[in-house]
C-alpha cells in the first residue's frame, strides 16, 4: 500500500513537471531606470543589454552558454523596457555596458522571472574627475604609481583607474577618478631597489561633493617620502 501511494505521487508528481500544456515561451517584461544616486538623477544614454544565460552540452563538454537577446538603451528620463519571449529552458539577465560608470549592486542584480513584468533598477553614480597637476621630481625607482581610493569603501569593491609615471622629471596632469559625496585619498607610491624592496608612499585626502572635476596641483618629490 505504501509502495503504491509513493509511485502514484511520483507519476502525478512527473506528468506535472513534463506536462505538454506548458508553453515554451512565455510572454515577459523587465524594465526599470539607470539613476545616479549621489547626484539623485538619471542617466540617458546606458546601453542595457538583455541576455539568456544557460547550462549546454552533455557530461565532460557541458558547460553555461551566454546568448545575446537585444540591447537598448534608456532614454530622456532614465528608463529602459524589454519585452521579448522567456524560453523556459534558459535563465534571463540584464547588464549594462557604459564605461566609467559605478554600480553599486551590479553583481547582486536578480533573475528575470517569465510571464510578469520585472522592475530592475541600475543603482550607481558618475566619477568626478580629479585632475591633477604634478611636478615629479627624482624618481629614481620607477613607476612612480598614483591611484585613489574612497576612504569610506571598507569593501574595497571599487578600483579606480591609475597612472604611473616614468620619467626622473616631469610635469605632467592626470585625469583620475573619485567617487562624490566622499573622503578620497590620491595616492603616489613606488618601491625602491633595496634589499628590502622597501615601500614609499605620499598620501593626500580630498573631500567631494558633486563637482564634475575638482583640480589639484602637487609638487611630488620622491625623495622625501
Amino acid at each position: 500500500m505504501y509502495y503504491s501511494i509513493l509511485l502514484a505521487v511520483f507519476t502525478i508528481g512527473y506528468s506535472c513537471e513534463t506536462s505538454d500544456d506548458t508553453p515554451q515561451f512565455i510572454q515577459t517584461t523587465v524594465k526599470g531606470q539607470a539613476i545616479d544616486q549621489e547626484r539623485n538623477s538619471v542617466y540617458s544614454n546606458d546601453t542595457i543589454v538583455l541576455s539568456a544565460n544557460y547550462i549546454c552540452g552533455q557530461g565532460f563538454t557541458s558547460g553555461e552558454c551566454y546568448e545575446l537577446i537585444a540591447t537598448t538603451v534608456t532614454d530622456s528620463n532614465g528608463n529602459y523596457e524589454f519585452t521579448f519571449n522567456y524560453d523556459v529552458d534558459k535563465g534571463y539577465t540584464v547588464t549594462r555596458t557604459s564605461q566609467h560608470t559605478y554600480y553599486d549592486q551590479e553583481e547582486e542584480l536578480p533573475r528575470i522571472e517569465p510571464g510578469v513584468v520585472n522592475t530592475i533598477d541600475f543603482l550607481g553614480w558618475r566619477p568626478i574627475i580629479l585632475k591633477v597637476e604634478a611636478t615629479v621630481s627624482n624618481n629614481v625607482f620607477p613607476d612612480l604609481r598614483v591611484v585613489t581610493i574612497d576612504d569610506n569603501d571598507f569593501t574595497g569593491r571599487f578600483s579606480f583607474p591609475s597612472y604611473k609615471v616614468s620619467e626622473e622629471n616631469i610635469a605632467t596632469t592626470m585625469y583620475l577618478h573619485g567617487k562624490p559625496h566622499t573622503q578620497m585619498s590620491v595616492i603616489f607610491n613606488y618601491n625602491d631597489t633595496n634589499t628590502q624592496n622597501n615601500y614609499h608612499e605620499r598620501r593626500e585626502i580630498i573631500n567631494t561633493q558633486v563637482q564634475d572635476t575638482i583640480s589639484l596641483s602637487y609638487e611630488v618629490d620622491c625623495s622625501t617620502f
